[in-house]
């Protein structure tokens, strides 16, 4: 029993290391719209990738993070910031996939601050 339950330690372990699993279980969980369970996932990828200089996938997990987090932040200010990201980041105007999902995170955020701008006007037809 004991060698069972230090095999599961040790898989644990090399799981919560991995940026790659961490980054796949956040996506998954915002694929079930359960972002904000994500939110651990994406940031502790986001570290980790970081650190091994993996630009990339750093912004990856960090657009995952701002999504899992965007309850909390202030959405006219992410959209700005995202919107501006979109037009001067090199990675997201040369990788389709990361700038997709950018779009897909900003989208996410105006389609949250529509009702509330519709609301403030009186109509949004």
């Amino acid at each position: 029993m004991s060698l069972l339950r230090g095999l599961y330690v040790c898989h644990a372990q090399e799981t919560a290391d991995d940026p790659d699993v961490l980054l796949r279980k956040a996506l998954h969980l915002g694929d079930l719209y359960n972002w904000a369970d994500g939110a651990s996932f994406f940031t502790e990828a986001e570290r980790l990738y970081a650190a091994r200089g993996d630009n990339r996938n750093a912004l990856y997990a960090h657009l995952g993070r701002i999504r899992s987090t965007m309850e909390q932040l202030s959405l006219p200010e992410v959209s700005e910031e995202l919107g501006v990201e979109l037009d001067k980041n090199p990675l997201l105007q040369s990788d389709k996939e990361l700038r997709l999902f950018c779009l897909m995170v900003l989208g996410d955020i105006d389609g949250e601050m529509m009702p509330h701008q519709c609301a403030a006007i009186g109509s949004c037809a």
